[in-house]
């Protein structure tokens, strides 16, 4: 009985060689295994999706511009766009977002990195809220969510750079380049 036992049991190489197997797993599964260089992180990436231009006299003239007409009001295609660039060691983002009648946020700032695969960059602004006007940061944090597609965010701060019904946001942007 003890010679089964034995046969059963895994030698010390076969033990480190599973430890070692779990090890490598565990690494490829956390958030540091796929850490993005500043290069790797350059590019244009596009959130396609439709926007209503109530503008439009007719279908005619929705048309030229590539719309479809429906219910009184153009539809067109568009695409919210993030571009990550690099000068030397600097980073910049810009975010261009449109909007309902071409209402849109345009933001480009010098950009730092904050962990492996998020981007952030400030920019002072002028903040209105109950009558009173002070200053205060817009924080817009761009945050890898494959190598290949980002999502947008920002700290509320940010309505200087977007027209009326438009936020700076973007759920996910897909790499174009």
């Amino acid at each position: 009985m003890k010679s089964i036992v034995r046969q059963l049991r895994p030698s010390g190489y076969a033990r480190f060689a599973q430890g070692l197997a779990y090890g490598l797993l565990a690494f490829l599964l956390s958030s540091n295994a796929w850490a993005l260089s500043s290069k790797a992180m350059e590019g244009t990436f596009a959130s396609p999706k439709q926007v209503t231009m109530m503008m439009y006299a007719d279908e005619t003239e929705c048309a030229v511009d590539g719309g479809r007409w429906n219910d009184g009001v153009c539809v067109l295609d568009v695409a919210d766009e993030v571009r990550i660039s690099r000068k030397d060691k600097t980073l910049a983002i810009s975010v261009e977002i449109l909007g309902t009648n071409f209402h849109q946020c345009l933001f480009e700032a010098k950009a730092r990195r904050a962990g492996h695969r998020t981007l952030i960059a400030r920019e002072k602004v002028t903040h209105f809220a109950d009558g009173k006007t002070t200053n205060a940061v817009c924080v817009v944090k761009v945050r890898f969510t494959g190598r290949d597609s980002v999502s947008v965010s920002n700290n509320g701060m940010c309505d200087e750079f977007c027209g009326a019904n438009v936020g700076l946001d973007i759920e996910k942007a897909l790499r174009k380049n």
